[in-house]
């Protein structure tokens, strides 16, 4: 299954007391892939103004702390599509001299809502067929 790649500036701000990336910002990264991959793999510079995805759920792993001079990227794969939501996960990698590192792991849930009837609605047929083109899979 082919991953969709987002590579992520780290800047300074995103740095806490102990040098290291704040947990927060991860969430954020992993905002900033989410909306690069459907840029890139579903519907570019998509209208977001009567449906859409909200966030149901996220999840973080840390395994090794980030720092400002690292050259991270986000590999980020849709690895379930369900009946009104699809799960996406998120492999923090760092590129080193010595080969990549995976530094963190994440995934959410996210929910397709029609945001004027204020309801859930299905996966919009265009999305499984580009996901699954992108991907070369069949979720």
């Amino acid at each position: 299954m082919k991953s969709h790649k987002t590579k992520i500036q780290i800047r300074f701000s995103d740095c806490d007391m102990l040098g290291h990336i704040n947990n927060a910002k991860f969430a954020t990264y992993m905002e900033m892939a989410r909306v690069q991959y459907v840029d890139d793999a579903i519907e570019p510079s998509r209208e977001w103004t009567e449906t859409g995805i909200l966030l149901a759920s996220i999840t973080i792993d840390f395994a090794i702390p980030i720092y400002l001079t690292d050259d991270l990227t986000i590999e980020t794969t849709i690895i379930s599509i369900g009946n009104k939501s699809l799960k996406m996960e998120y492999v923090f990698v760092c590129s080193t001299e010595k080969g990549d590192v995976v530094k963190a792991k994440g995934s959410t849930v996210l929910v397709f809502y029609h945001y004027i009837e204020k309801t859930t609605i299905q996966v919009p047929q265009l999305w499984r067929d580009k996901i699954n083109l992108f991907q070369g899979s069949d979720l």
